[in-house]
């Protein structure tokens, strides 16, 4: 599934509200390659839906697969909810 695919239906899932950023988890190799590299990719997600990474991680691997994806601001929730000093 493309990654603007994905956000909006992440979007829809959280009743419309949209986030800026979002994290994608992303498995890419090239043909000849045998082993994913995995990654975790930071994006902003215009209101025209472009997408702006904020790492030049795609160098021309010619098999990507979009795994995860979730908005940046619900890891950061998680994160301070669980992490309590």
């Amino acid at each position: 599934m493309d990654p603007v695919t994905m956000i909006n239906e992440l979007i829809k899932k959280s009743g419309g509200y949209r986030c800026i950023d979002y994290v994608f988890e992303i498995w890419y190799k090239y043909s000849h390659e045998r082993d994913y590299t995995v990654s975790y990719e930071l994006c902003e997600f215009d209101f025209d839906e472009n997408l702006t990474w904020e790492n030049d991680w795609w160098e021309g691997e010619d098999d990507v697969i979009y795994k995860r994806v979730v908005a940046l601001e619900d890891i950061l929730n998680y994160y301070f909810e669980n992490h309590k000093e």
